[in-house]
């Protein structure tokens, strides 16, 4: 109980504005979401992925980054990219965006686990469809864990 100082932290501007943080136990690295803060007269704000080392810590650049156009990360204002999660089995990396009042404006990236620098997602899914209420942590569900036909345990 009580309070545990951390083994190691990544700092400084590039992680600046976390949204989320995801984990490749494979492939040893470390995925941050982040996206600029609102300001008076902002229209667009830019979100990234920055792709790191596992054992990064301090100042440490980032091994690549993930952000441009056709991304999608970057976000009007009134929109936020939610969280970020990583897929093991199908090495992807997800992020979820939406807004606070308007489940069609969900939405679900998916990326390569390799992606680098402005590059559009493998997947988008768009709309209510992704959740009737505003989107969160996106998670990977083990395939050894769902039944095959419903029936096998």
């Amino acid at each position: 109980t009580g309070y545990v100082a951390p083994t190691r932290m990544i700092t400084g501007s590039a992680v600046r504005d976390p949204r989320g943080l995801a984990h490749d136990p494979v492939g040893h690295r470390l995925f941050v979401l982040t996206i600029e803060r609102e300001s008076s007269g902002m229209t667009i704000k830019h979100g990234r992925i920055l792709v790191f080392a596992e054992d990064a810590s301090g100042d440490a650049q980032p091994l690549h980054v993930i952000e441009g156009a056709a991304t999608h990360l970057d976000l009007p204002v009134g929109y936020y990219n939610s969280n970020l999660g990583f897929d093991p089995w199908l090495r992807r990396i997800v992020v979820t965006a939406g807004t606070d009042n308007d489940p069609a404006n969900n939405r679900l990236l998916t990326f390569a686990a390799d992606a680098s620098g402005n590059v559009a997602p493998v997947q988008e899914l768009v709309g209510s469809n992704v959740s009737p209420y505003t989107v969160g942590e996106p998670f990977a569900v083990p395939p050894d864990r769902l039944f095959a036909n419903g029936f096998d345990p």
